[in-house]
């Protein structure tokens, strides 16, 4: 369980005395010699110990969370306690592909979360770019980890934390505000902005596809699913393992929703057509191998087409958010996904 406890609220409240009651080891100095932001401010920590004997927690940490007060009213506070709640409640189950977590905790009066994890840049770790596409061989291995992840915590019995919902209520939510005329419209009268094809121009049809989709998955047979598996929240170790990052949006929700989404935007127009169904074939292998069910493999793309719906919202992703070209790169990956696969016909929008 998540710790309980007041959490810094910016990057100067890092200091060794708090470290130091956190980490339970007593930290002489603190070095600062990144901060990154975005969404949550990620702060590369470098710490001095009192005692150099000891080995754990390492020198070199990350502490990810509301750091930045220019945040402060965006109302972000409920991913960082998500994302904290995951690290504390969730990740152990896991095993491997995930940064390992020294300290979560939720501070219940300012409504936030923090998280200290493995500076994984500090062990070599690649990060994910949307503009850069993966190996079709990388993405197997990264599905292969996710098959792992999905059949542990899909089986009776698997840990079901009470905070985990049904969907992540930040992605419809964002969803619902993206499709809106009020966002749309100007949104892609911008310079520079994604170019749809026709059929994906029409935010009310989107969402009408997504309200059929979402419901749908409610009522599916549910594991934890990332919630935002896309190529941006991943790394990849010095040996050339993948991971995931940024579980900001973990939830309950069906296997497809990860996978349709990362395959989608990890793999270029061409990879992914060429691909996709030996992929996804890979993918319910490992499964079943992982103790998960065994679903046929018309049903599997069944569900794997539907749900590739969910990367068109990158095309309506304001570039606060992110940089205009990764939202332009992701963009143009998911529609043509969208469109080959006849997405809108098989969601009946």
């Amino acid at each position: 369980m998540a710790q309980t406890l007041r959490l810094p609220a910016r990057v100067e409240d890092l200091t060794a005395a708090w470290l130091s009651e956190v980490l339970g080891r007593e930290v002489a100095e603190v070095a600062v010699p990144e901060v990154v932001l975005g969404t949550a401010t990620k702060v590369r920590l470098e710490l001095t110990y009192a005692d150099d004997a000891a080995v754990a927690p390492p020198r070199e940490l990350c502490a990810k969370g509301g750091l930045d007060e220019r945040l402060a009213g965006w109302g972000l506070g409920p991913a960082y306690v998500l994302e904290a709640r995951f690290f504390a409640d969730v990740a152990p189950h896991l095993g491997t592909g995930v940064p390992r977590c020294w300290f979560a905790g939720v501070d219940d009066g300012a409504g936030t979360g923090l998280v200290l994890l493995d500076d994984l840049a500090a062990s070599g770790c690649a990060f994910g770019d949307p503009t850069c596409p993966w190996s079709a061989d990388l993405v197997a291995a990264a599905l292969e980890l996710l098959a792992g992840w999905h059949a542990r915590t899909g089986a009776p019995g698997a840990p079901r934390p009470a905070w985990l919902t049904a969907g992540a209520a930040a992605v419809r939510g964002t969803a619902r505000t993206f499709l809106t005329r009020e966002h749309w419209e100007p949104h892609f009268a911008q310079e520079g902005a994604p170019v749809l094809p026709a059929r994906l121009q029409d935010p009310e049809r989107l969402l009408r596809a997504f309200e059929h989709l979402w419901a749908l998955d409610d009522a599916a047979a549910h594991c934890v699913v990332h919630g935002d598996a896309h190529v941006g929240n991943t790394f990849v170790t010095a040996d050339g393992r993948p991971g995931f990052l940024d579980w900001q949006t973990a939830c309950l929700g069906p296997w497809s929703a990860d996978v349709a989404y990362f395959v989608g935007g990890a793999l270029t127009v061409e990879d992914r057509r060429v691909h996709e169904r030996d992929l996804l074939h890979g993918y319910l292998e490992a499964l079943s191998a992982h103790g998960g069910p065994q679903v046929s493999r018309d049903e599997a793309w069944a569900d794997y087409v539907r749900h590739a719906l969910h990367g068109v919202l990158w095309a309506a992703t304001p570039a606060v958010m992110q940089p205009l070209e990764r939202i332009v790169a992701m963009a143009q990956r998911y529609a043509a996904a969208i469109e080959d696969l006849e997405v809108l016909d098989a969601l009946s929008a």
